[in-house]
């Protein structure tokens, strides 16, 4: 008798109750032919200057509330490492994304690019280099996980632990 009460308590509960109606003609839908490089977002970040930070599937995109400033892979020595970013997060007054041929970390201030790549074998540069997240420790030092390990790099992006699960003996068995 208590339970079935309890149910029918549950299903009049679920009748009555109505979820929260959202007014569809406020929203603004931003697409690539509004200048955002892909449609495919991985990730959005908003940093302290009202920035917001949309990672996509296609490149890294900034949005100032009126328009996108693209950063894409190209042949310049400071582009970012690959188009494809899998994670992105703000670490205090910077950005770190993980791509798939490396990680890099942006200065919200002055724009100013890390490029943090582990040194490995041409056999083994794809899987060590496809990045799939960074952090930041107490210490200023930036953890990156790839297909192949966990690297440790110091504050100004140069390599300092490596515990490598992969090697290059390990290509075509695992």
């Amino acid at each position: 008798m208590r339970i079935s009460f309890f149910i029918i308590l549950a299903l009049l509960a679920a009748f009555i109750s109505s979820s929260q109606s959202i007014n569809e003609s406020r929203f603004k839908y931003y697409s690539v032919n509004d200048g955002l490089s892909d449609n495919v977002i991985t990730s959005i970040k908003q940093d302290a200057a009202g920035f917001i930070w949309i990672a996509t599937a296609h490149g890294l995109n900034r949005f100032d509330g009126q328009n996108f400033k693209q950063f894409l892979k190209t042949s310049s020595y400071n582009s970012i490492p690959d188009n494809a970013i899998y994670s992105m997060q703000l670490l205090g007054d910077e950005l770190a994304f993980a791509t798939n041929d490396g990680a890099q970390v942006i200065s919200l201030n002055s724009l100013a690019q890390k490029n943090l790549n582990v040194p490995t074998s041409d056999a083994l540069r794809y899987w060590s280099n496809a990045c799939l997240y960074v952090q930041k420790d107490s210490s200023g030092n930036y953890g990156v996980s790839t297909k192949t390990g966990f690297y440790i790099f110091s504050a100004n992006g140069k390599l300092k632990k490596r515990f490598d699960f992969f090697t290059e003996k390990d290509i075509g068995t695992q």
